[in-house]
């Protein structure tokens, strides 16, 4: 069993499908010899495995049979981690409230037990949610508690992800710092690359592009955006790289290359529907509808109004 939740680890972040694989023999492994030490370790990061694959209900579900297996078996450490990833699911999903709930049951177990990665994790996320609020000042200060919990015990992953996570702070606050987010971007990458981290080294390349959007640089923006969709497309992350093809269709907009920008709205367009995510779905139709009106394309133009005007409706 550990053999099989070693490979689950080592493959999570790059390897998504092969750690759902891993995931799911293991599992069996475990019931079949009645061993259940670490059979809800393992539904954790099966948990992980599928919320990387843009695939939330799955994640959930896995979380939510770690977190019963975890207090069955008295499991604390997996516990605590499974309440922080639940608290991560509802706060994709809008529901900070219940999120925060989550994340506050997972730091008293994690302060109890003396589980540092896990009290770096919950205060990440906390900062999270605090940024989503607007409440910038409050979410570095958590992030900076993150960091140096982080930091007392060379947890690597999270010292790159708090530097991730910072550099977003300063790229996106009302009053943008540019050097400061490039500086903790900078930073995040080199070990990001050292730990083969894809999902983590795409997050950070989109932030990057960002930060030379800002400055203008086009073309290095691109050559950025480029890299954020590769490593999508190899890990699977499909709802993510349909937001990245927005982006590069973003830039092209603003280089002036109309023909080029419809080409990457299609297919952001496709991956978008696909997922019924309508909140990029909304910004396509207006895209769209606003390019094709510049290209005399009136009839397309008129169809997309129309269904950007519905989905506005609806989401209102």
């Amino acid at each position: 069993a550990s053999t099989f939740n070693d490979l689950i680890w080592v493959s999570v972040f790059n390897q998504p499908d092969s750690a759902i694989f891993y995931g799911k023999r293991g599992a069996k492994w475990c019931l079949k010899h009645k061993d259940d030490s670490l059979l809800a370790s393992i539904q954790n990061r099966v948990g992980v495995a599928y919320d990387i694959k843009s695939m939330p209900d799955s994640a959930l579900h896995f979380y939510n049979m770690a977190l019963a297996e975890a207090k069955l078996t008295g499991n604390r450490k997996t516990e605590g981690g499974a309440l922080n990833n639940i608290g991560l699911i509802y706060w994709n999903q809008g529901q900070a409230e219940k999120a925060i709930d989550y994340y506050i049951q997972s730091a008293e177990i994690f302060k109890e037990i003396g589980n540092q990665i896990g009290l770096g994790n919950t205060y990440n996320n906390i900062a999270l949610i605090l940024h989503e609020d607007h409440q910038s000042e409050k979410s570095l200060r958590y992030h900076r508690q993150a960091l140096q919990v982080r930091k007392q015990i060379d947890h690597w992953y999270g010292i790159a992800a708090s530097y991730s996570n910072m550099a977003q702070i300063f790229l996106y606050a009302k009053i943008p710092n540019i050097d400061s987010a490039e500086h903790y971007l900078n930073l995040a990458i080199p070990i990001k690359q050292k730990l083969n981290d894809q999902y983590g080294l795409a997050r950070a390349y989109h932030s990057l592009a960002d930060v030379y959007l800002a400055r203008g640089e086009f073309d290095v923006a691109l050559e950025n955006f480029y890299r954020t969709l590769t490593i999508q497309r190899e890990i699977g992350n499909s709802e993510g790289y349909a937001s990245t093809y927005y982006n590069i269709a973003d830039v092209y907009q603003k280089k002036g290359q109309r023909e080029v920008m419809l080409a990457y709205l299609d297919s952001s367009e496709t991956v978008a529907e696909k997922h019924n995510d309508k909140s990029l779905l909304w910004k396509i139709y207006w895209s769209k509808a606003k390019t094709l009106g510049k290209l005399n394309r009136f009839e397309e133009s008129y169809s997309y109004w129309v269904s950007y005007q519905t989905l506005k409706d609806s989401l209102v």
